[in-house]
């Protein structure tokens, strides 16, 4: 089978393309705008998903296209639109598009693929992806699976190892009361890629894929996952209080506001104010929702195998290298 992956050096797509490796049946194709060296079997491929022309050239004769690549509202929607564009006129037989449970937005309770998107008309990432998941359905010539994962996790996790790992290293995070009570959707990059790889022979569908439950609600809280990952990378756990999340709040947007405008005074600002979480993350954290994978069991043959504990020790060790 040849596979071509839309941004396999990022943190998903590299994991993707490390597994695929491991089945000598496969041909592996990494896509980039920039291509680098091949890496094993892997072989690089320069492909700009805002230009045609580089997708005629990408990869002729591909049987299947594992979409990764995501950025801005052109690169995630446009991009995307072009790419199916293309597998049409190429007669690609499979997609695997890597969504996200962005789509659901503050969806609360048990959340399953049946609920509905976001509308695809705001400004931001769950508009992107609801929209790109739109045009990824109406390309009924594909055998098309959407994959949502939750909180992906593990070494190599920038959002949510390092950037966690650095905000309760200046303590601009840790146990935040009920503000944290929301759930954790925790699941390893090495299961996402399993479950991209599951799709390519699996049912077409949309498959929620999150990580193994440990509790009844399938998930941990997030004031738990910054209690284990500062255990694990050998991190201070503040308590901060909602009085003193209300002021910090409030201190750090001129802070973050001058940094973004000025960048070389950032080195000089409050590190705990530059880091201190955006309202809608603090909405996340607060959330109280899960996302099954009965479906995805069902239809791709797939499920979590690696535990939260497991998981969170190899991204806090890997942060700890990286220091």
């Amino acid at each position: 089978m040849r596979v071509l992956i839309t941004g396999a050096h990022g943190f998903i797509g590299g994991a993707i393309a490390r597994r695929l490796e491991e089945d000598p049946s496969m041909e592996i194709f990494a896509a980039s705008r920039s291509p680098r060296a091949p890496q094993g079997r892997v072989l690089p491929v320069q492909l700009d998903l805002l230009d045609p022309g580089s997708l005629d050239r990408a990869l002729p004769g591909a049987d299947a296209v594992i979409h990764c690549a995501y950025g801005d509202r052109a690169s995630t929607v446009e991009g995307t639109r072009n790419l199916l564009a293309w597998a049409r006129k190429a007669g690609v037989p499979r997609l695997v598009h890597l969504s996200s449970i962005a789509v659901y937005g503050p969806a609360t309770g048990e959340v399953t693929e049946s609920h509905p998107r976001v509308p695809p008309t705001g400004g931001d990432y769950a508009a992107w992806k609801s929209e790109a998941e739109a045009l990824c359905e109406a390309a009924t010539q594909t055998g098309t699976v959407l994959l949502r994962p939750t909180i992906v996790h593990g070494a190599g996790s920038a959002l949510w190892v390092t950037k966690m790992a650095r905000r309760l290293q200046v303590g601009a995070i840790g146990d935040l009361g009920p503000a944290g009570e929301g759930l954790c959707n925790l699941v390893h990059v090495r299961d996402v890629a399993e479950a991209a790889v599951a799709g390519l022979t699996g049912r077409p569908g949309t498959y929620n894929v999150n990580g193994p439950g440990i509790n009844s609600t399938g998930a941990i809280t997030w004031n738990e996952y910054f209690a284990r990952l500062a255990r694990a990378a050998g991190l201070p756990l503040p308590r901060l209080s909602s009085a003193s999340l209300r002021l910090r709040d409030l201190a750090a947007f001129p802070v973050k506001a001058l940094g973004k405008l000025l960048p070389p005074l950032r080195g000089a600002l409050p590190a705990r104010l530059l880091e201190t979480p955006l309202p809608a993350e603090r909405k996340l954290y607060a959330l109280r929702a899960t996302y099954p994978v009965a479906k995805a069991a069902e239809g791709l043959g797939w499920s979590p195998r690696i535990g939260l504990d497991e998981g969170i020790a190899e991204g806090a060790s890997w942060w700890r290298q990286a220091q």
